[in-house]
């Protein structure tokens, strides 16, 4: 049965979404949850990471409060799993849809584990309580669904499952802008919008620039993969709107925010300060890639703040280009 499965936390893999460098207000959300839970009698102690642990039934749950600096704060309750014989990575993305369809919880696949998350936005502890019982129920739900779908005979594994109209569910997430769809959109489709397509350089290579957003078929296959965007151009209105892009977020915010629609990251070069035209500035990067892997956005942070608004991992404004490739 589903319900005496091991449980275990991936604290890199999974979870360790936030460095724990709570400032006081953080701390005492922290200690409110505790207090409360040790109430109710589930004997919580924090992890080596930080968050908040508790068992219920014997499975293991995580309480855990981002060190971001946001009002109100915001807190993530998990619990995760080990891939076995049954539940497996593929079988977890083929219905990956069909269970996050109309959920105020979600579940997440990663490279090792998938977790089912609740997520939140509290002023303080006295809100955590009222939302506790109803996010567990929720969350045992899930779990209740995903058996369901897992044991069935009728359960397809298919990669075709994880797409529709030939584009994956990942870049059906941020996709299409401006009419444009990566991966998809042909010159024709976007000659058809009105854009004026160009061969760059006469290389073959298209590029279309839309809005200040350059579209980019570099692989000569008549198909638009991939998109440059610098800090100065406009940040595409959908991505502000659905998924809380802009440029002033810092590096911390950048990474929290593909962590929390379940990116998988890879630093590509560490974090360091280095001056730039007289100012000291961050210089970073890093690559988020979908859990479908059809979808990349490498982030590089360099040659800003020069508004003296810092250059660590927490100053606004570090961000200088956005490069995204889809697979289709």
């Amino acid at each position: 049965m589903r319900k005496i499965l091991f449980a275990l936390f991936f604290a890199f893999l999974c979870v360790g979404l936030f460095a724990k460098d709570l400032n006081d207000a953080q701390k005492k959300v922290r200690s409110g949850i505790m207090y409360f839970l040790k109430e109710e009698g589930y004997m919580p102690e924090l992890d080596s990471d930080g968050d908040i642990l508790f068992k219920k039934e014997g499975m293991k749950y995580h309480v855990a409060v981002s060190d971001i600096d946001t009002s109100p704060m915001y807190v993530v309750l998990f619990h995760n799993y080990r891939y076995d014989d049954t539940y497996t990575k593929n079988k977890i993305l083929s219905v990956l849809n069909e269970v996050n369809l109309y959920k105020a919880v979600k579940l997440l696949c990663f490279d090792a584990a998938y977790s089912f998350r609740a997520e939140m936005y509290l002023v303080d502890a006295e809100q955590f309580k009222y939302t506790f019982y109803k996010l567990m129920s929720q969350l045992a739900s899930m779990e209740d669904e995903l058996e369901k779908l897992c044991t069935s005979s009728t359960a397809q594994v298919s990669s075709s499952s994880f797409r529709r109209n030939g584009v994956s569910s990942s870049i059906r997430q941020y996709f299409p802008i401006y009419g444009i769809t990566l991966g998809k959109s042909t010159s024709d489709d976007l000659k058809k919008l009105g854009y004026e397509v160009k061969d760059f350089q006469n290389l073959g290579k298209h590029v279309c620039n839309v809005h200040t957003v350059d579209f980019w078929d570099h692989d000569k296959d008549n198909i638009y993969e991939q998109i440059y965007l610098l800090r100065y151009e406009v940040m595409p209105e959908e991505w502000v709107n659905n998924h809380g892009f802009r440029w002033d977020l810092s590096y911390k915010q950048w990474m929290a925010l593909f962590k929390k629609e379940g990116f998988t990251i890879v630093v590509t070069e560490q974090p360091i300060s280095k001056k730039y035209q007289e100012c000291m500035t961050l210089s970073a990067s890093f690559t988020a890639t979908s859990i479908d892997k059809a979808l990349k956005f490498n982030l590089n942070f360099n040659y800003g703040n020069r508004n003296k608004e810092g250059y660590s991992v927490s100053s606004k404004n570090s961000l200088f280009s956005i490069r995204v490739q889809a697979k289709g």
